[in-house]
């Protein structure tokens, strides 16, 4: 499901090619932020796990089998995160191992961002815009649309999930995303 705010759908027309699963475009005349979005889009589903990936944002070929992989195999995680590498035009890398999995090594650090406990094993950086989780931790906890919350709307999120679940969070130390900052500060 994508929302797609400050547009109408007569003005931006999309490809109506036919895809092997089901999707919706949700389109907005007015400005909504990166928290309403989220929420909106995520309100269409009926999936029992939800993952997130902005449009400025390039998904790994893989990346979907990580989240498959593990929310299958580790029911009780709450939260997946995994690292993305910043403007970058080489291709992924391809991983062998999909269960590579970190269990409860993430934590709110004092100026509020997520953390690994480890950091310096990390490869790439990790990103609270991408978080994956469970229907049921999402719809006690979406994100926050506050004005507070505007610009760090995914870290929010994230280390609200974090800090009510700790000992259910999973990270994926590769990266699974390509992302390339779009300028429009959660717009």
């Amino acid at each position: 499901v994508v929302s797609c705010s400050s547009a109408v759908s007569h003005v931006n027309p999309y490809s109506s090619r036919k895809y092997s699963f089901p999707y919706v475009i949700v389109f907005h005349s007015e400005k909504k932020n990166a928290a309403e979005n989220r929420n909106i889009a995520a309100s269409y589903l009926t999936t029992d796990i939800i993952t997130f990936i902005d449009a400025d944002d390039t998904m790994h070929p893989q990346r979907l089998a990580v989240v498959e992989t593990c929310f299958t195999k580790y029911r009780h995680i709450a939260i997946l995160i995994h690292n993305c590498k910043m403007d970058s035009n080489e291709p992924f890398e391809h991983y062998d191992n999909l269960d590579a999995f970190h269990f409860n090594r993430l934590f709110q650090c004092p100026n509020g961002s997520t953390q690994h406990m480890d950091y310096l094993y990390m490869n790439g950086i990790l990103h609270n815009g991408q978080p994956s989780v469970p229907r049921e931790v999402f719809v006690g906890l979406p994100f926050d649309e506050s004005p507070a919350s505007h610009g760090k709307e995914d870290t929010v999120f994230c280390t609200r999930i974090i800090s009510m679940f700790p000992q259910q969070t999973a990270y994926f130390p590769y990266q699974l995303s390509g992302y390339t900052p779009s300028g429009t500060g959660g717009h």
